[in-house]
């Protein structure tokens, strides 16, 4: 249910130019942006342009 719950809130924050703070594995990825979804991955995108790609699975927690 988790899983759902990060994706719809990931899906919510997409193209919307909300920097968000991803938990991964307990470590704070910060300032992401949403840019897309491709099954059960998420790609963000920080300030530098560094793209990430991440499974939801692997999310413990979003904060923005």
């Amino acid at each position: 249910m988790q899983n759902g719950t990060i994706r719809q809130l990931l899906e919510d924050l997409r193209g919307g130019g909300f920097n968000t703070s991803l938990v991964v594995d307990g470590v704070v990825i910060r300032r992401q942006k949403v840019v897309a979804f491709d099954n059960d991955v998420v790609y963000t995108v920080d300030r530098n342009g560094l793209a990430r790609a991440t499974r939801i699975d692997q999310i413990d927690s979003v904060d923005f």
